[in-house]
């Protein structure tokens, strides 16, 4: 019974929302969630009476108690014009909306007073009884001090619910929690802020709701808290104010992240057969504390647009949506809204995206929006930054009013400090159609990849200690140059790796691949001949052929015969390096090509990494595997569009040892505009592969004066570990304390300083993307390159045009009227 109970306690501080959501879900007493199946019943009328369409909308973004009244006579205006169908469908959504909206039988939540141990909760629990629900009892709107109250309840039971003593007290104490969200949800409208302070306090009160719900971890609201409570001052600064704002929508986000996180694998599996299913978590979003905290977040946004000049335009939606741009740059093209998964679309070059998450490989387009941002430093989110292709995030409420515009032809723009603007391309100003001939929005300015110091002549393994940054784009590619100098002046930091350079790939690729004499070089090179010939005849099936062409090749080269003396060689290398036979050390199989890391182009995760591997059949294979990589379709598409040679692509393969971090990520060495370019950014999961991969990782600001800003925390349910039998194994993830701890920050913080200073002095200029992890406390370096940006981007005057040059001089009145718009 103690270890139940212990389990149980540690399931209470470590899964807190995943356990009341069970309460919720799981039949125990005579208690309906009527707030989804008014939604549901209310969908159902819509769809087949689309003159309830509004209503339906209504009672979707905004319910309350009006909608009573909106049913009732939507039933008297259309009696009689109805199937009985509907008209029964009708009866029952305006009695669950009577059920819900009645008065609230005190007793409901007294009973709770003989269930649960006096202390806190209960005495709580018979102020908010004795003060505050007369007023419901008696038909009369909800009183701030009502609310107020219950969100004190709500994060009270959070507070003390693991030191409660039996398992029956816990479920009490659940199922009061449960009555009180649903109470809130159901009268927090009638509390009507008159000025803009007392939104601010709403805001604050339904924000700490939230948190009492488990939609925000208790570190996480200790953590915005301090950034959203109401202050003294009558009049605010815009910074401040403009923080404020920030935080209660990022803080939104990281509610409505805790959901997709707990319920997104079942969802998909069960969407795999039934679509709908895919509607199940905004339903539950949307039936939830969320709801009414997201509207006042964007009120917050909507009162600090009235103090600038230039607010978010995005098709004049009415009321505006909730966004923020991630990456600047600008594009032309058709908007296609994504309701399925990324991995099922197609996507294409002239397109801009909306989906509710960004693909894990990312595709050539023209632009992207999507519900989760999945995390700013990603292998995804770099890509599109340092191409300059326009990118932002948009709440989960606005994903579907977006759905109209589908198919429509778009302009879209965002600015360097986020400002977004989205609008019919018929709708384009005459300095914006200008701009479609200017270089701002041109991507036909392609890059040359340098290929005269390429040393072909090297054929022999080299130990990666013994590389330099300056042996980049000779003996290999930059990832283990770069990673050689990091092990000369890290060398405690930086795993030990064998590095297999361009000459051995260029050996093997000179084999024959067929009878007649081809080699896989003749293959390559005929290949992009014929297809630059069709592109003069101006031939539409260049592309087609090219890639079906490479499909070929890749298929080729992963059966490719390896040359004996290669073998021989990586066999005696493997033995100096590591101490060990091949088979006997587990190493990560990593693709580094000439053509990553340039000046302006980055191509960060097009190519293959074949994690923890140890057997030797393996090895040989994954070795082709690599080789064969640069020629996929994604790998293919990005650098025929950004590079004039794309022929020229030879990868060098790097073997390291692999190291199992207990947690891993990104680190910037600039603030992403999110402060200042002296700033630091860093993104870690638990386990390996942190944040590389898109993951919902935790990501901190770093500031240059020594604070610390969480900008969103993990949500990922599961982590990457390595076992010793190789591969990668799952394992669960929780979320109840930070990844990376204070201390860790700090160490993260003179980790930077000291390799910005190293790597200047080898010629690596600029701000840094350094992958990393942590095992024991010690810091590993995996990867270091230059943090490149899209400068044509960031420099476009019209760009730049978007953002208004706020001044501390403008202040928030607390005392300003609002009217709830």
């Amino acid at each position: 019974t103690t270890f139940g109970a212990s389990c149980f306690m540690h399931v209470i501080r470590s899964h807190f929302f995943f356990a009341r959501q069970m309460a919720r879900d799981l039949p125990h007493r005579d208690v309906t969630d009527r707030a989804v199946q008014i939604r549901a019943l209310s969908r159902a009328i819509a769809d087949s009476a689309s003159a309830f369409k509004n209503i339906r909308v209504k009672i979707h973004s905004r319910p309350d108690s009006t909608d009573i009244g909106e049913v009732e006579r939507f039933r008297q205006r259309h009696q009689g014009k109805l199937a009985p169908k509907v008209g029964t469908l009708l009866e029952t959504l305006a009695a669950d909306l009577r059920a819900t909206y009645g008065a609230v039988s005190v007793a409901g939540l007294a009973r709770y007073l003989s269930r649960i141990p006096t202390g806190p909760v209960t005495e709580q629990l018979n102020v908010m009884i004795d003060t505050h629900m007369k007023t419901i009892e008696q038909g009369g709107p909800a009183s701030r001090e009502q609310e107020i109250a219950i969100s004190d309840l709500l994060w009270t039971i959070r507070e003390r619910l693991p030191s409660a003593k039996t398992g029956t007290t816990r479920l009490h104490l659940i199922d009061l929690s449960l009555d009180l969200e649903s109470l809130l949800f159901r009268t927090i409208s009638g509390w009507q802020p008159k000025t803009v302070g007392e939104l601010v306090e709403k805001n604050f009160v339904l924000a700490r709701a939230a948190a009492g719900c488990g939609f925000l971890e208790v570190w996480e609201w200790l953590e915005v808290r301090r950034r959203i409570a109401p202050e003294p001052d009558d009049r605010q600064s815009m910074t401040r104010f403009s923080a404020k704002a920030d935080a209660s929508s990022r803080a939104v986000d990281w509610g409505a992240a805790m959901v997709r996180s707990t319920y997104l694998p079942v969802v998909e599996r069960f969407a795999a057969f039934e679509p709908l299913a895919r509607g199940f978590m905004d339903d539950r979003i949307r039936s939830s504390v969320l709801l009414a905290f997201g509207e006042t977040a964007g009120q917050l946004s909507r009162v600090l647009s009235r103090y600038s000049s230039t607010p978010h335009d995005v098709f004049d939606i009415e009321g505006k949506v909730r966004i923020r741009g991630l990456n600047p740059g600008l594009a032309v093209g058709e908007l296609e809204v994504v309701h399925g998964t990324a991995e099922a679309v197609d996507f294409l070059p002239d397109k801009i995206y909306v989906l509710r998450f960004p693909p894990a490989d990312l595709q050539p387009v023209a632009g992207l929006i999507s519900v989760s941002e999945g995390n700013i430093v990603s292998h995804v989110q770099l890509l599109a930054r340092n191409l300059g292709i326009p990118n932002a995030t948009i709440a989960g409420e606005d994903f579907e009013r977006l759905t109209a515009y589908s198919g429509v032809r778009v302009f879209y723009a965002v600015s360097a400090k986020g400002r977004v603007i989205v609008k019919k391309a018929s709708d384009m100003t005459p300095d914006e159609l200008a701009l479609l001939e200017s270089d701002v929005g041109d991507t036909s300015a392609k890059i040359s990849v340098p290929t005269d110091r390429i040393d072909l002549t090297r054929t022999e393994c080299v130990d990666l200690k013994s590389l330099r940054a300056g042996d980049s784009g000779s003996v290999c590619g930059p990832k283990a140059a770069n990673l050689g100098e990091l092990s000369f002046h890290f060398p405690d930091k930086v795993a030990p790796g064998v590095v297999v350079p361009f000459g051995v790939f260029r050996q093997h690729m000179d084999q024959l691949m067929s009878p007649d004499g081809t080699t896989y070089w003749d293959f390559l090179t005929d290949t992009f001949e014929e297809a630059s010939k069709r592109r003069e005849r101006g031939d539409k099936g260049a592309e087609p052929y090219t890639e079906a062409r490479l499909v070929q090749l890749q298929a080729a080269i992963r059966a490719m015969p390896l040359l004996p003396d290669f073998e021989d060689d990586l066999l005696r290398s493997f033995v100096r390096v590591f101490a060990d036979h091949l088979g006997a050390v587990p190493v990560f199989i990593r693709s580094d090509t000439n053509m990553e890391d340039l000046d302006d182009f980055t191509g960060a995760g097009l190519n293959l990494t074949v994690p923890n591997v140890v057997t030797v059949t393996a090895i040989w294979r994954s070795i082709r595997e690599v080789w064969a990589s640069p020629f996929t379709q994604r790998s293919y598409r990005w650098r025929q569009r950004f590079l004039e040679n794309p022929i020229h692509v030879y990868p060098s393969v790097l073997l390291q040892r692999s190291v199992d971090v207990e947690k891993s990520g990104v680190m910037i060495t600039h603030g992403l505009d999110v402060t200042g370019s002296d700033d630091i950014v860093i993104a870690f999961n638990r386990g390996v592969g942190g944040a590389v991969g898109g993951q919902a990782a935790e990501t901190v600001l770093l500031r240059h004066d020594g604070i610390d800003v969480l900008l969103s925390p993990a949500r990922e349910a599961v982590f990457t570990h390595l076992p010793k039998s190789g591969g990668v194994a799952r394992g669960a993830a929780s979320f109840e304390a930070p990844i990376v701890t204070r201390a860790e920050r700090g160490a993260l913080r003179r980790a930077a300083r000291e390799i910005l200073t190293q790597m200047r002095s080898s010629g690596l200029q600029g701000a840094l993307d350094i992958e990393l992890g942590f095992l024991d406390g010690d810091i590993w370096l995996f990867q270091v390159r230059p943090f490149v940006e899209n400068e044509r981007a960031r420099a476009s005057a019209y760009l730049q045009s978007l953002d208004p040059v706020q001044t501390e001089d403008i202040r928030v009145a607390m005392d300003e009227r609002f009217d709830g718009e």
